[in-house]
């Protein structure tokens, strides 16, 4: 997969914008969507909620973790038109984006920018290989976890994570992203006492 070439220049109206909403959720709280604790799911799976992210570890508790952020759209509760995932792999996290608008080719350009700031993505380790060893259709996946660690530590400093391609960008908050990662982090060293 190539990446998209750099864009060059914002427009002045959109920089500005996303500056204000920015600023504006570094200043309001939150409190109706704040941490949760865990609880069990009626799928078996244990869940906690992190700000816009969902904890979910499979096997009630015992199983793979991972932490999601889905892009509902009206009406929409489950899908919704773009997922981030975070799959807790051994030491290190693995990153898997689906976006409906994603073209079904796995080569697909691509580029993703944290916070307006383009990311310098090496293509060569994304693929369509979930980190759960599915092919997913319109999914980017990077199972590398040295590859990964970059680019999670980087969202894990900033406010949006984009993801553009031919057909469209895809935009995730990453509010509650760090909380989210402790939280499974401590269930998993809790599980293997």
């Amino acid at each position: 997969m190539r990446p998209l070439p750099r864009l060059s220049i914002e427009s002045d109206v959109n920089f500005f914008a996303r500056q204000i909403v920015i600023a504006l959720l570094a200043v309001i709280p939150f409190g109706a969507q704040a941490d949760t604790g865990w609880f069990m799911h009626p799928f078996g799976e244990l869940r906690s909620y992190h700000g816009d992210f969902l904890n979910v570890c499979s096997d009630e508790g015992r199983g793979p973790c991972r932490t999601v952020n889905h892009v509902l759209v009206a009406g929409d509760t489950f899908y919704g038109e773009a997922r981030l995932a975070l799959h807790s792999v051994g030491d290190g996290w693995a990153l898997e984006i689906w976006d409906q608008d994603l073209p079904f080719d796995a080569n697909t350009p691509f580029a993703l920018s944290v916070d307006g700031h383009a990311l310098d993505v090496d293509p060569n380790p994304w693929s369509d290989m979930t980190p759960d060893g599915v092919r997913v259709a319109q999914s980017l996946s990077i199972i590398n976890l040295d590859a990964a660690a970059p680019i999670i530590d980087t969202m894990r400093r900033g406010f949006f994570l984009t993801v553009a391609h031919e057909a469209g960008e895809a935009v995730f908050s990453l509010r509650g992203l760090i909380n989210a990662q402790n939280a499974i982090e401590d269930h998993l060293e809790r599980v293997s006492e």
